[in-house]
């Protein structure tokens, strides 16, 4: 190789490697999107499932989503039941829970991603 062909290939590879970084790093962010946001699914429905039954309440909802979303590697989830679920909660009430995290504490480029919110609710009825 000669000395001007090479020369091109260290400007091919200049010009060409942070797009590929960032292409990569971009698709890897992009899937941990998503599965942030369907473990929250999953903690949401899980919470819900242990507040609607018989002698279900909210600390034992709220702890149920945590154990889940703990399980399944995301951080910083702030869980609420709404309304406060009682073992004396009617019959029949809707019960929603709603799970919530930042997207940047589960990242590993959380940094550059800024301030994303994912939420996921669920509403079921008390048996």
């Amino acid at each position: 190789m000669n000395r001007c062909r090479a020369g091109v290939a260290a400007a091919e590879l200049a010009i060409c490697l942070p797009m590929l970084m960032a292409l990569t790093f971009g698709a890897i962010e992009a899937t941990n999107a998503i599965f942030v946001k369907k473990a929250l699914v999953e903690a949401a429905y899980e919470a819900g499932n242990v507040a609607s039954s018989i002698g279900g309440t909210s600390s034992v909802a709220i702890s149920r989503a945590q154990g889940v979303s703990k399980l399944l590697g995301v951080n910083a989830v702030t869980v609420k039941v709404s309304p406060t679920v009682t073992t004396n909660t009617a019959t029949g009430t809707p019960i929603t829970v709603t799970c919530t995290t930042s997207l940047a504490s589960n990242s590993v480029t959380g940094w550059c991603i800024g301030n994303v919110t994912y939420t996921a609710t669920y509403t079921v009825i008390h048996l």
